[in-house]
C-alpha cells in the first residue's frame, strides 16, 4: 500500500474530521474504499506479527548459539588450563 486513504488522498492523522460524501453513491464509495483499507490494515497487521515471531525466534537461536559458544570457549581454556598445569607438575 502506498500511503494513501479514502479518495486517493494521503492520511492526514493531524485532522480529526472526514469530509463527508453528499450522495449515496459517493457514501457506497466510501464504504467500499474503508474497507479495502482495512482489509489492507488487517492483512499489514498480521504480515507484521508474523516478521515479528520469526526475529523473535531468530533472536532466541542467536543466543542460544552464543551461549553454547560462550560455554564451549570456557571449557577448552579450562581443559587447555589444566594440560598446562600438568605439564608443570610432571617429573622431569
Amino acid at each position: 500500500m502506498t500511503g494513501t486513504c479514502i479518495a486517493g488522498r494521503p492520511p492526514n492523522i493531524y485532522s480529526e474530521t472526514m469530509e463527508l460524501p453528499e450522495t449515496l453513491e459517493k457514501c457506497h464509495e466510501v464504504i467500499e474504499q474503508l474497507l479495502d483499507e482495512n482489509a489492507a490494515l488487517r492483512q499489514s497487521g498480521v504480515s507484521f506479527g508474523r516478521l515479528a515471531e520469526r526475529l523473535n525466534s531468530e533472536l532466541q537461536e542467536e543466543r542460544r548459539k552464543g551461549r553454547e559458544r560462550r560455554t564451549m570457549q570456557r571449557g577448552e581454556d579450562r581443559r587447555s588450563e589444566a594440560v598446562a598445569a600438568r605439564r608443570d607438575n610432571s617429573p622431569s
